[in-house]
């Protein structure tokens, strides 16, 4: 190949559509840093869990304690603390953030599952809300493609780490209809006392396209259980549960306390669909319900109920002579936590606009503003006789782009 055939080839290259924008624009139309990895960049990136990908491919940064990647709690824009909280984290239309201010489990998502990992960088808050002020990770485990196809992998590592990896597709040009499953399995003992952990995730779909402009149909669910130790603090004295374990003089100093563990059971179900009213106007919706029960350190139990509504209205018809692109619409969250304890409720709502217009055909200016409305009531039930419940609102959040 000559260095001009090649230049060529390299010229006319297909398009990158990035879907986290939620504007599904080109990648050279976002005004922010984007990386998108393939699904033959997963495979010869040679990384073991989606922490790796992420560390190897993207370079991001992960706060680590231990050794255990169901521990690791990304860090974007130089966040310290909890900054994983100002990360979105998208899987197949699930939010991986928790309510309960926990990390995103990362490892619940197994790599031979995904298709593509879509990563913007910078506050995305407009458009997402304040947990993207960091940047937003979009995991899509559907193929736009027909192809059927079917993977099988396995893993072995040292600390008796294995892992099982099944992933079909299976397509029909003709209906429009892609279908994707998906089985992940990988435990470790780890290299220290507490280390382990033991993850089951199940994952399934059906989308439709319904015509060449992008309106579709999709429905998703999926499924996992985690359990992994949590490596820690020395234990000394006689804990709340009966256990003895004496002075930290007169014992090795290690984590080894065998209630030191975490068990999260995640399941739930999304749907989305798009329409394309004609080659300027579009809208689409999203539906989405998590249920996670979370159990650590054997005291500790409750449940976590997530309900969230995505709508929002495209138009990119000219305004006057110039090029125009405008986005708006609105976000519901609804989060339950019971604990036995505490009952909390919290509802927000938010509504958001984006326009952007192009003076040039390079030359473009944009900006945005969102506002969010929230409502919290916590009851709360001490010793099975006093109870007592605070509530609380707020509203008037406005975030500029």
């Amino acid at each position: 190949m000559t260095i001009f055939s090649f230049l060529l080839a390299a010229a006319t290259l297909p398009e990158i559509t990035v879907e986290a924008s939620r504007l599904d624009l080109a990648k050279s139309e976002i005004p922010s840093h984007v990386d998108v990895i393939t699904r033959e960049a997963i495979e010869s990136s040679l990384a073991i869990s989606m922490v790796d990908l992420l560390e190897k491919r993207a370079n991001l940064n992960f706060r680590k304690t231990n050794a255990n990647p169901a521990l690791a709690q990304i860090s974007m824009r130089g966040y310290g603390a909890n900054g994983f909280g100002r990360v979105k984290i998208i899987v197949d239309g699930e939010t991986l953030n928790n309510p309960d201010m926990s990390p995103q489990n990362l490892l619940r998502v197994p790599l031979g599952s995904l298709e593509r990992v879509e990563i913007l960088h910078g506050p995305q808050t407009v458009l997402h809300g304040g947990d993207a002020s960091a940047g937003v990770i979009n995991l899509t485990s559907d193929a736009k493609d027909f192809a059927s196809r079917v993977r099988a992998e396995t893993t072995v590592g040292s600390f008796n780490t294995v892992g099982a990896r099944l992933n079909a597709r299976t397509g029909d040009e003709k209906t429009g209809l892609t279908a994707f499953a998906d089985f992940g399995y990988e435990r470790s003992d780890g290299y220290r006392e507490n280390g382990d952990y033991e993850i089951w995730s199940l994952k399934g779909g059906v989308r439709q396209a319904l015509d060449d402009r992008g309106s579709f149909w999709a429905l998703k669910t999926f499924f996992a259980d985690s359990r992994y130790g949590l490596p820690g603090g020395i234990m000394t004295g006689k804990a709340s549960y009966g256990v003895d374990y004496g002075d930290w003089r007169e014992r090795p100093r290690r984590a080894d306390d065998p209630h030191s563990d975490a068990h999260n059971l995640v399941y739930g179900a999304s749907a989305a669909a798009s329409l394309a009213f004609d080659d300027e106007n579009s809208a689409s919706l999203a539906l989405s319900y998590r249920k996670r029960n979370s159990k650590s350190y054997e005291t500790i139990e409750y449940d976590v109920d997530n309900i969230v509504v995505n709508l929002d209205y495209r138009c990119e018809a000219p305004l006057g002579k110039l090029e125009n692109r405008l986005i708006t619409g609105g976000d519901a969250k609804f989060d339950f936590l019971d604990s036995g304890v505490n009952d909390f409720r919290r509802f927000s709502g938010a509504v958001f606009a984006r326009e952007e217009l192009f003076l040039l055909d390079e030359l473009s200016v944009f900006g945005g503003a969102r506002g969010e409305w929230w409502r919290t009531a916590n009851r709360c039930t001490l010793d099975n006789k006093r109870d007592f419940s605070i509530k609380g609102e707020a509203a008037g959040e406005i975030d500029f782009l």
